[in-house]
Parts: structure tokens; sequence; C-alpha cells
């Protein structure tokens, strides 16, 4: 199955349900805070940086990652959660 030859089922697999979405933008909520943390260990290394905590981090530069990498996809496969409803109910 594929997003090029069939948009409507590959849609319906990754985002049939609420669940399904929230499930996704936990996921991407996971890797974006672990490579954050993993950016953030390796910047602390520098003796300049060793007084920043974790959440100034995140605060400070954290803000823009989540947004591109867990707000923006949320609301995109939120989007397709909605198609798929008007897509179902035109269909009758």
């Amino acid at each position: 199955m594929s997003m090029f030859s069939e948009p409507i089922k590959w849609s319906n697999s990754i985002a049939k349900t609420k669940f399904k979405v929230f499930l996704f933008s936990l996921v991407h909520f996971a890797f974006i805070t672990w490579g954050l943390h993993s950016i953030y260990e390796t910047t602390t290394l520098t003796p300049d940086s060793a007084s920043l905590s974790f959440g100034d981090f995140l605060l400070f530069k954290g803000v823009w990652f989540y947004f591109i990498g867990v707000a923006y996809p949320t609301m995109y496969l939120y989007v397709i959660y909605r198609l798929l409803k008007v897509i179902k109910q035109t269909d009758g």
C-alpha cells in the first residue's frame, strides 16, 4: 500500500481513529524529546554551557523543534482524520 497508489487506504491506516492520531503524536513527542535530550547531552560537555539545565534548553531551543516535529505533524494527521470522516459521510 502506497501513499501515491492508494491514498485513501494509506490515510485510513494512519489516521482512522482519534486514538491513532494521539498515538502517532505521542510517538513524535517521544522521539523529539529523546533527540533534544541527546543534543543537550552533547552540548553540556562544553565548559561554557555546563550550567544550562535541560528545562532551560527546552525553553530556549526546543520550542521550534516541538512545533516542527510534533505540532505540525499532529495538525496534519488531524486534518487527514477529519477528511476521512467527511468522505465517509458523503459516501453514505
